[in-house]
């Protein structure tokens, strides 16, 4: 993709930010009522002509300073929140329609689907200006904090009202709140381009070139900087400065040269293709003692599944017992059956665990808040209609609940489920778009 294209879909994606700055703009906005309540509260319970040293006998000021700081340290968290947040799912979109596009210019790469969500997790966490955004914002929430208490300090000594009082807070935290939504922008702006940059390797390209916005809007530095050349791993950190919209592009001849190689290069074979799961790491396989036809099942099935969704699976090992398999909280797969159903439905496990949520392995408390709100929905049809079942097992736990789902929905064309499960599709549909929304590829 040239540069023109490349800088506009990123302006696009820039652009796309001002929805964040109103987010952040409601937290602000809810954090002074918040003090407001508090101030107000405490206002009614003083004498009207309270001084400052009358606040500070009663112990007041030091209540209404401790529930400031609280306030604004509560701000500060969803504020980094938001920045994280914003930065993968924008990241992920943006990588999503340039894998599109890049696939014009590799089609030999029909699998590119761009960067799994657990790479650009590690870019946005990236201590890329020396200090994270995490305490960055730590250092404005220390400095918001200063500036309100001492709002409050020098309205009380020169006989404000409330009103007035949180006025000039809302004054003062202006700038703060502008500091945010630049610091949105900026450190999804570099995740972006880091994003970019990993793609360009991983697709052979070995050089890059800074491209700027080319409007009026650029600055003399960005423009000065506009078609310099940098090996890849030798590049400065985008963006420039705040707002800047700067993106690398790859340079026709190191483009030239992935494309022969690409060309050159012979596609690998299903047998050939190695299993990968969303920390981009081997899957292992550990089946001594099965049958020669079983392995291959297991692999290629394993390998199917891998290649569409982030899993979280290590290691497939032989399994004992009469159990079909199952998966422990460590993300290692045992198998004894291997039947395509069993092995999709232990895969369906790889992806999140109830239990590993609880002993704080992973977060996926957001997508187990869903399912969760599917599952009742789902008992409560089955109990006015049994032909709701997806199947009897699916009534076990949360967990094999989500599985079976996910084998009935996944497997519904391939006529190879046995009699124990259902032909209504309505809930595991349901669940396979939860599934999909937070762990397909």
């Amino acid at each position: 993709m040239r540069g023109e294209q490349l800088s506009e879909l990123v302006n696009k994606y820039y652009d796309k930010l001002d929805n964040t700055d109103k987010k952040i703009f409601k937290m602000y906005q809810d954090t002074l009522k918040d003090i407001d309540k508090q101030l107000t509260d405490q206002w009614r319970k003083m004498k009207a002509d309270a001084d400052l040293n009358d606040w500070y006998r009663i112990g007041r000021l030091d209540n209404l300073e401790a529930q400031i700081k609280n306030e604004i340290a509560k701000l500060m968290q969803n504020v980094a929140d938001e920045v994280e947040k914003t930065a993968i799912d924008t990241t992920i979109k943006f990588n999503n329609e340039f894998g599109e596009r890049m696939l014009k210019d590799f089609p030999n790469s029909k699998d590119f689907s761009g960067l799994n969500k657990g790479v650009i997790e590690q870019l946005v966490n990236e201590n890329w200006l020396g200090v994270d955004y995490r305490e960055r914002l730590g250092f404005k929430e220390t400095s918001l904090s200063y500036d309100c208490i001492n709002v409050l300090k020098v309205g009380l000594v020169q006989g404000k009202s409330m009103a007035n009082i949180i006025n000039d807070m809302q004054i003062k935290t202006g700038k703060y709140y502008k500091e945010c939504t630049l610091m949105v922008r900026t450190e999804t702006m570099h995740t972006l381009n880091a994003s970019l940059v990993k793609q360009y390797e991983e697709l052979g390209v070995g050089e890059v070139e800074h491209y700027t916005a080319l409007d009026e809007r650029v600055c003399k530095e960005c423009g000065s900087l506009h078609e310099k050349k940098y090996k890849i791993g030798k590049e400065p950190p985008l963006p420039v400065h705040i707002n800047c919209r700067c993106v690398y592009i790859e340079t026709e001849e190191s483009l030239k040269k992935a494309l022969e190689k690409l060309d050159k290069k012979e596609m690998p074979s299903e047998k050939d293709k190695t299993p990968l799961n969303k920390n981009n790491k081997e899957i292992k396989f550990e089946l001594d003692g099965m049958s020669e036809k079983g392995i291959k099942n297991i692999k290629e099935t394993i390998l199917e599944l891998s290649e569409k969704y982030n899993t979280s699976l290590n290691v497939v090992r032989r399994g004992k017992g009469n159990e079909a398999g199952h998966v422990d909280v460590a993300y290692n797969m045992y198998l004894s059956s291997t039947k395509r159903e069993d092995i999709t439905h232990e895969f369906a496990h790889t992806l999140a665990i109830k239990d590993s949520d609880k002993l704080k392995l992973t977060d996926n408390k957001e997508f187990w808040k869903e399912i969760t709100k599917i599952r009742k929905q789902y008992e409560k049809a089955c109990a006015n209609n049994t032909t709701k079942a997806i199947s009897s097992y699916s009534h076990d736990s949360i967990d094999e609940f989500m599985a079976e789902a996910f084998t009935h929905s996944y497997l519904k064309d391939e006529n190879i489920l046995n009699e124990w499960y259902g032909k209504d599709y309505e809930y595991s549909d349901k669940v396979m778009a939860i599934i999909n929304k937070y762990f397909k590829k």
